[in-house]
């Protein structure tokens, strides 16, 4: 009987994954939920067939708010008092079921300010899958029956659901505004920006093993002087004990402050683990995935001006901790993996974004990411969205580390590496174009700042971009709508908003 009920499970899932359509038919059968659920809450059915059903609940339930509805009202409540009950028992059972109940608060909108049953929302998976990921050792397993999910599968549902609660996040920043615009001209119209989300957001993809030579151009700092004890020394200064961080200010995001507190550490952990087998490989892809989806919905949060300065105040020395103990151990290895060069990268280009100028920067990393443009020229951009490419990461870090206060020797460094992917064009792919552009907006948009007078006017950038409008403004029109909807439209703002910012340069010169 267990054997042909697994057996059912098993080819369930299997269909559930295969088309929405499907997934859909079967969240719709009474008999099929009755089925699965009596396998849930019975109490006698065996580890590995209840995980298929966790799994297989956990496919069929996204996106779907009448399933999820009937859930936590079917039964008497009963079905949805188990899931909570599984929730504590550790292991894969654990990571499961909070990836089910994320399903469920998800659908039914259940979040920081608009909690669910007895307050519920992700909240309260944190912990749970928190410990998880403390317990969960690779070198041993934490289930015994071999046909049960071993400690690299437990590992992977449990970051996987992390990462995903790190960008439904967003729905509870009430308070926090999107970056979406920059204001730098006063008798313009704002200038528009597509969400920064669709930049940075990973989703889960494994580290692979293709190959990226960060020696060519040859401008990179060595990092032979990365020692242990140096960073140490970094450690003591942006690295404060999770306990001691001040997160008083975020009683109205409670789930940001439990990743903060508890999560955070361990992904850190997991993000340093050493890389001597596939799985710790698979492991740390899918820490850094989880780490990435948190920082992006934290820099989409508006810290300008002193807007919201508690979220800032408790996350800046979290990114910093980020930066010091996973961006710069990558980058002094010199990594040859194109995968991880593109995870570090948009990791570091999310974390930049929401430190306010206060990057954590040593050996002159951003030389680092110079070389990795400079390498990333033999790969080619994703067709679907070229925006994702590692070139266009790479720019976008780079924008945001030259942004004020940075040190003029950087922010000129960092203006005149941007001044010349410009100048590159054509030859430059659009997409890395425009983002060179957009940064160049951004670092440069305020007269008020030193950069502005020491670098953008004694380094001549006004007539370089006077030079590049021409050609930006004929490349944008021959990408055709109908193809590349998304690369026309951010062209065609982009060439706008060149003119703008000449204009507006001119009527500004020191």
């Amino acid at each position: 009987m267990w054997d042909i009920s697994g057996s059912l499970v098993i080819l369930l899932n299997a269909l559930a994954e295969a088309t929405e359509d499907i997934s859909a038919a079967i969240a719709k059968s009474q008999a099929i939920i009755q089925f699965l659920f009596f396998l849930t809450t019975t109490g006698l059915t065996p580890g590995w067939i209840l995980e298929d059903v966790l799994s297989c609940l956990t496919t069929i339930s996204e996106d779907n708010r009448d399933l999820c509805q009937s859930i936590v009202d079917s039964d008497g409540g009963r079905n949805y008092a188990t899931l909570r009950g599984l929730q504590e028992e550790g292991g894969a059972k654990t990571a499961l079921v909070c990836g089910l109940l994320h399903n469920v608060f998800s659908a039914l909108e259940w979040h920081d300010q608009s909690r669910g049953r007895d307050g519920a929302c992700d909240v309260v998976l944190v912990p749970s899958l928190t410990r998880v990921l403390e317990k969960t050792r690779l070198e041993t397993s934490l289930n015994d029956n071999s046909r049960g999910l071993g400690a690299a599968g437990i590992l992977h549902v449990a970051l996987n659901v992390v990462a995903s609660i790190g960008t439904e996040l967003q729905r509870s920043f009430a308070r926090g505004k999107p970056n979406e615009e920059w204001n730098g001209f006063d008798d313009a119209e704002p200038m528009t920006r597509d969400e920064v989300e669709e930049n940075g957001e990973m989703n889960g993809n494994d580290v692979g093993n293709e190959d990226l030579d960060m020696d060519e151009g040859g401008d990179e700092a060595d990092a032979e002087g990365m020692t242990d004890d140096l960073l140490a020394d970094m450690d003591m200064v942006t690295g404060a004990d999770e306990s001691d961080l001040d997160v008083s200010g975020l009683d109205d995001l409670p789930t940001l402050r439990e990743l903060i507190q508890k999560a955070i550490p361990q992904l850190v952990r997991l993000a340093n683990s050493p890389l001597a087998s596939d799985e710790d490989v698979a492991v740390h892809s899918d820490a850094l995935s989880a780490l990435n989806n948190i920082a992006w919905t934290v820099s989409c949060i508006e810290f300008a001006n002193g807007e919201n300065s508690e979220i800032f105040q408790a996350w800046l020395p979290t990114a910093q901790r980020i930066w010091s103990k996973v961006i710069t151990p990558i980058l002094a290895a010199d990594t040859a993996d194109v995968k991880l060069a593109e995870a570090v990268t948009s990791l570091g280009w999310a974390l930049s974004r929401g430190m306010g100028g206060q990057t954590p920067l040593h050996e002159e990393e951003h030389r680092r990411f110079i070389s990795l443009y400079k390498a990333s020229d033999s790969i080619p951009a994703e067709e679907d969205d070229p925006f994702q490419s590692l070139g266009v990461k790479c720019i976008g870090v780079l924008g945001q580390l030259a942004r004020d206060p940075a040190p003029i020797p950087i922010n000129r460094e960092v203006g005149v590496f941007l001044i010349s992917v410009l100048e590159a064009f054509p030859k430059t792919p659009l997409a890395h174009t425009v983002e060179a552009l957009n940064q160049v907006f951004d670092i440069y948009g305020d007269e008020e700042f030193a950069c502005d007078k020491e670098v953008f006017w004694k380094d001549g950038f006004l007539g370089h971009l006077e030079s590049i409008l021409p050609k930006a403004k004929a490349a944008a029109k021959t990408v055709d709508k109908r193809t590349s909807e998304e690369l026309r439209t951010r062209a065609d703002e982009a060439v706008l908003n060149l003119g703008r910012f000449i204009q507006y340069k001119r009527k500004h010169k020191p």
